[in-house]
């Protein structure tokens, strides 16, 4: 087995880091739509609670410049802890649902091999 030339070392290295700045594109654009409705949504939670800034503070250990960026919307996005938090001092649950396997779009994208999808009855 003979050395990789130089030059077919650096070209592959350049597929490899374009693809990945595709799928991350693909990603971050897929993503935005959905952290700016839950931004929105726990926004309007916020305002709904009827708590104040420091009462939200003491029950979600939220900082109080962190509520009070959530609330202008200067954050785009909020860890999930910090969201978990908020949202339960405001009185929701957050759950994680098990998703439709036919509307995964990232099925493709995981590095574990899952089974076949069985066909769709209609």
């Amino acid at each position: 087995m003979g050395r990789i030339p130089w030059d077919e070392q650096k070209r592959r290295r350049e597929a490899a880091k374009n693809k990945h700045a595709e799928t991350r594109k693909k990603f971050r654009k897929f993503w935005a739509d959905k952290s700016d409705r839950l931004l929105a949504q726990l926004r309007s939670a916020l305002g709904d609670s009827g708590l104040t800034k420091t009462q939200l503070s003491d029950f979600s250990g939220a900082d109080l410049a962190t509520l009070s960026k959530l609330r202008k919307g200067v954050h785009k996005t909020v860890r999930l802890t910090t969201f978990v938090s908020v949202a339960e001092a405001c009185g929701y649950e957050v759950k994680l649902v098990e998703k439709d396997p036919y509307d995964d779009i990232f099925r493709d994208y995981r590095v574990k091999k899952l089974p076949p999808l069985p066909k769709r009855e209609p």
